[in-house]
């Protein structure tokens, strides 16, 4: 039951997210340079709020499972997914990690700082990951990358 309110918040929480997307764009389908300035400003305001020198690529135990990952998802489906540790840990400051494959660079997803990841399914496969850090922004553990596949057959 936890599970389903989990799930049934992260898609009321999704739907909110783009209803909060579309408001910036004006009627003429064009960008609100107002509206997205900001938001942008804001958003920096908390991403910068602490250090990002090699985030993604820190070292730290792999002591989080991803839980949730289908055999194969289609564009534009929802992808919901859930960062697990074996210990109750204080620390609640979660970053989700994506990358094309193993020779591109980790970047970070937007949005997603809960142990919960919501991504709609992009057009082509790719690899995931979750990294938790402590209150001083290092880095505490982190899971092995995950491939998620898109399979549009």
């Amino acid at each position: 039951m936890k599970i389903n309110l989990i799930k049934q918040l992260s898609i009321l929480s999704l739907g909110f997210f783009l209803v909060a997307c579309q408001s910036t764009q004006t009627d003429s389908g064009e960008s609100n340079p107002e509206i997205a300035a900001e938001e942008s400003s804001s958003s920096e305001l908390d991403h910068d709020s602490h250090d990002h020198d090699n985030e993604g690529n820190e070292e730290a135990p792999e002591t989080i499972e991803i839980e949730g990952v289908e055999d194969h998802y289609h564009t534009g489906g929802l992808i919901e997914l859930v960062a697990v540790m074996d210990e109750e840990v204080e620390h609640d400051h979660w970053h989700w990690f994506i990358r094309k494959d193993e020779s591109s660079e980790w970047e970070t997803v937007a949005d997603q700082s809960t142990s919960e990841f919501v991504y709609e399914a992009p057009g082509e496969s790719f690899e995931v990951r979750a990294i938790l850090y402590s209150d001083d922004h290092e880095a505490y553990a982190q899971s092995a990358a995950v491939e998620v596949i898109v399979d549009n057959h």
